[in-house]
């Protein structure tokens, strides 16, 4: 249970005696009980508390709020499973009571009872429709059990019944975006609206949508009708925001969300957005020092979300790189089998680099051309990898070419359950961190040509520190300078050796080099990847315009022309990044800045 919910069952507790106390309950024991139980409830004396809310059931044994109470009392003291009990009864004595079998399910959470929990979740919703926080809650639960298609079972249930329910659509179509079915989820949003025509929840999430799909004319009119609606909203105050910053209007923008950084927001990660969106904004107006602390305090919040987790998330990453690092020795590049690869098999090309270092610029030149198709942000490679025995070691160097073929058919079947594959194209697949894979993939395609993306150090690990991501493994690591800088050094430490030992077909191409003149560069990658030339790559932003959804934090700015403002920023930053530069300096010379 999350301090939000905490607040809001103490706050239906005192609303259940306040109520209690205006109606006579048949004897003044029973209130001179229930205000001692309140009394010492709210001074936090949870023993006591039970004791005199008990006294009062004593009195009247079938008062559901006295029941709420002391289940409130009784979780607040962790006896999750009394808890339970108390609110059962509270259920069975008034069934239709929708805050109770809400509070039940918390307390069944709580109990680690999760299926009933769901459950209480369902019944709660049914009794009213309604009701955000059970939504929210049960598509949280359903989540962590990964039972998303129970929740759209349930919703899909609903309105089989009662179509109508424009709150049911949208629960619907948030728990699609839950599982990135982002057509399905933009329906029921609209559909929402057509029946609710004023529904700001909804109309903020498909200004969301328009938003990231680059069409700002679309999202513009949906944020204005949720803040004509909601106007201090948040999230809608956001997403206009970053409209603004869009327009340029960078200024407008700062005024717009600097209010909402007093206010308490429940929901932190919207609150974390919030903070590194004015990052980027004082960035843009030059402040380095007001950008810094803003995008400091939006990764603080993400951090504080579960700090034990995110510490075991990134060190298993971290020991990943580590592990592979030990492995790439000159004695086992030498122990490989040879394998023979089908003539007729065309090799794919590989997008690598450390994130943020130009790999989706390189994406979207490339996806413009005809003759070239790319698969953005997939985990094809490590799809095989996860499929490999324990010991990938033995495994990959010793591997046959039978087992090579079938390691070949699982990728292009993962590439094929993501895209539909272009005739005569060459297909590019483009992961940044796929740079850890490298002799995996060599192994499967001997011939594959591999584009390195490169970036100044400082501005790499500037950049990461500087990107609210949706977090995993690798993604914890940039929560501060002083871990980003440790993930840089580790993967690229790495990726040296692999440069170093292994037979690779490579291009380099350099970010600074690649807005500085993307013309000439473009020339020489495309005939590295042996593609003739077409002028529809230096019209790269408009395809990307085309393309609909960028599954990565540039999916703004590769909808631009080339622009130079990226480059070299970390030198607005010498101040916070000067600790970290002697790290660093060994990369900064061996990849020539």
């Amino acid at each position: 249970m999350n301090r939000a919910e905490r607040r809001r069952q103490k706050s239906l507790s005192e609303k259940s005696f306040q109520s209690s106390h205006k109606k006579k309950h048949g004897s003044s024991k029973a209130q001179d009980t229930m205000q001692k139980g309140l009394f010492f409830h709210q001074s936090g004396q949870l023993n006591d508390a039970i004791h005199w809310y008990k006294k009062s059931l004593e009195v009247q044994p079938d008062s559901v709020r006295v029941l709420a109470n002391l289940a409130g009392a009784l979780f607040d003291n962790r006896k999750f499973s009394e808890a339970v009990k108390t609110l059962q009864k509270a259920v069975e004595i008034k069934p239709d009571n929708a805050e109770n079998h809400f509070n039940l399910a918390l307390a069944l959470k709580a109990d680690k009872k999760d299926d009933e929990a769901i459950n209480s979740l369902k019944k709660a919703i049914l009794l009213k429709p309604e009701f955000a926080q059970a939504h929210n809650n049960l598509r949280f639960a359903l989540g962590e059990q990964l039972k998303m298609d129970e929740a759209i079972e349930f919703y899909t249930q609903i309105l089989s019944q009662k179509p109508n329910c424009h709150n049911t659509h949208f629960q619907l179509g948030k728990a699609f975006e839950y599982i990135n079915e982002i057509d399905e989820s933009v329906a029921c949003f609209k559909k929402a609206i057509a029946i609710k025509h004023d529904f700001a929840d909804a109309h903020t999430k498909l200004g969301i949508y328009y938003e990231k799909i680059n069409d700002t004319t679309k999202a513009y009119e949906h944020i204005n009708y949720a803040i004509n609606s909601s106007k201090d909203d948040p999230q809608a105050n956001y997403v206009l925001s970053v409209l603004l910053r869009r327009s340029g209007k960078i200024d407008e923008s700062i005024q717009q969300l600097e209010p909402f950084t007093s206010m308490e927001i429940p929901d932190q990660q919207l609150s974390a957005k919030i903070y590194f969106e004015l990052g980027k904004l004082y960035d843009r107006k030059k402040n380095s020092r007001k950008a810094f602390e803003n995008f400091k305090l939006g990764n603080s919040l993400q951090a504080s979300g579960s700090k034990a987790a995110l510490s075991r998330n990134k060190h298993r990453f971290l020991s990943k790189v580590k592990q592979d690092s030990r492995l790439i020795t000159p004695e086992w590049v030498k122990s490989w089998s040879t394998i023979e690869e089908k003539k007729d098999y065309a090799s794919p090309v590989f997008i690598i680099g450390f994130p943020r270092s130009g790999t989706t610029l390189l994406d979207q030149i490339l996806d413009s051309h005809p003759r070239v198709q790319v698969m953005e942000e997939r985990e094809a490679v490590s799809g095989v990898k996860k499929s490999i025995p324990d010991d990938y070691a033995s495994y990959l160097s010793t591997l046959n070419s039978a087992d090579a073929e079938r390691l070949r058919e699982s990728y292009y079947t993962t590439v094929n359950s993501y895209i539909n594959r272009l005739d005569n194209t060459i297909l590019v697949d483009k992961l940044p961190l796929n740079i850890l894979y490298i002799p995996l993939i060599i192994r499967l395609f001997p011939k594959a040509k591999i584009i390195l993306a490169m970036r100044h150090p400082c501005d790499v690990v500037l950049s990461n520190f500087m990107q609210n991501y949706k977090l995993n493994n690798a993604m914890a690591n940039f929560l501060t300078i002083d871990d980003t800088v440790q993930a840089y050094v580790q993967v690229m430490g790495l990726w040296l050796k692999y440069a170093d030992l292994l037979p690779l077909r490579l291009h380099t191409i350099k970010y600074e080099s690649l807005v500085e003149d993307m013309e000439g560069e473009a020339v020489k990658l495309l005939k590295f990847i042996d593609v003739e030339w077409d002028d529809c790559v230096l019209n790269y932003h408009q395809h990307a315009k085309q393309r609909g959804a960028i599954n990565t934090p540039s999916y703004q700015s590769v909808t631009e022309p080339i622009y130079q403002r990226a480059k070299y920023r970390w030198k607005s930053y010498e101040e916070q990044l000067n600790p970290f530069i002697e790290k660093l300096q060994p990369f900064i010379k061996a990849f020539g800045y």
